[in-house]
């Protein structure tokens, strides 16, 4: 199921995709977020990709909804992954704010912090994104002065991506940022039952072919 795709992501412990360290992407974001969007903007796609809604922000999931009958819609496990992800990501946009970096910007640069050097094909396979959509984070993301480009000088053709002294200060204000986010959504269950929640995403996102 698509929804199982996503896996709400919140493994503590370092983990590698596909050949690269991880650690607080495991915690926070999830790597299987890409959508087909032909012929949407890269910026529009990346933000859909991340609300998984058309509209570039999920719709209120408490509002004008409660009164009607979903009872064979409540008994699918995608339906209720689709409705944690927006609680989530809600939740995360509030948190994130004042600084205007979607999941997977956000999640990219957690990813070349600990993989200095790695390529721009490395991170986008990492992250499960096609290639416009990528160059066109890339492009953002330079933009802003959160990361730089060089060529390796082990292979003149390899472009390599660093964080910039601003993408390592962004990143980890973020860090304690995203901490009590995760901290605060995650309040309503136990340790013990956040752990059996990730073991049990995994089980299914692995099986469906997931990271």
């Amino acid at each position: 199921m698509q929804c199982i795709r996503f896996c709400l992501s919140f493994g503590k412990s370092a983990s590698d995709i596909d050949g690269l360290r991880i650690k607080h992407v495991g915690r926070h974001f999830a790597a299987g977020l890409a959508m087909a969007a032909s012929g949407m903007p890269d910026r529009q796609r990346e933000i859909r990709d991340d609300s998984m809604d058309g509209k570039g922000f999920p719709p209120d999931t408490a509002a004008d909804g409660d009164g009607l009958e979903r009872t064979w819609l409540k008994k699918l496990v995608g339906y209720h992954l689709r409705m944690a992800h927006l609680a989530l990501y809600r939740d995360f946009v509030a948190a994130m704010s004042d600084f205007d970096l979607t999941q997977k910007q956000l999640a990219a640069l957690e990813l070349i912090a600990t993989n200095p050097g790695a390529s721009q094909v490395e991170i986008a396979n990492a992250l499960s994104m096609d290639r416009a959509t990528m160059m066109g984070m890339v492009k953002r993301l330079l933009g802003r002065d959160l990361i730089e480009r060089r060529a390796s000088e082990i292979d003149r053709r390899r472009q390599e991506i660093r964080l910039s002294a601003l993408g390592e200060e962004t990143l980890n204000t973020v860090h304690g940022i995203i901490d009590r986010h995760e901290e605060r959504f995650l309040s309503v269950i136990s340790e013990h039952e956040r752990e059996e929640l990730i073991r049990l995403l995994r089980r299914l996102y692995e099986r469906g072919g997931g990271t």
